[in-house]
């Protein structure tokens, strides 16, 4: 197993919070991992990752069918929804500012009419 993971530096990374989430590589490892039979602790260790993260991650596919690429595809097409609902934050908050200026014009405007 020492020619899948380097453990020390997995765990510093995370630590130092570079690549907090689980990508492509650790999946793949935790594929090898769960048909190798280990449990969701020691993977969690091994990952760098909370015992409950495991969990999470082997729920994306079928029961006892884990597979780092279907994994990939289900997180990628989550994150792809996320980003969008925040696209649509920003066309807000874009929203938001053009109001904001015409609210600010038209006071403009009624301080004009009332010093006339």
């Amino acid at each position: 197993m020492n020619d899948l993971f380097e453990k020390e530096e997995i765990s510093e990374k995370r630590k130092q919070g570079i690549n907090n989430v689980i990508g492509i590589d650790e999946r793949r490892k935790i594929e090898k991992l769960v048909h190798a039979g280990i449990n969701n602790t020691f993977i969690a260790e091994l990952i760098g990752v909370h015992i409950t993260s495991i969990g999470k991650e082997l729920k994306r596919c079928e029961k006892g069918k884990y597979c780092a690429e279907k994994a990939q595809m289900d997180a990628d097409s989550k994150n792809n929804k996320k980003n969008q609902n925040l696209t649509g934050h920003n066309d807000i908050e874009e929203r938001i500012k053009v109001i904001e200026m015409q609210i600010e014009i038209l006071f403009d405007k009624m301080k004009e009419l009332d010093e006339t």
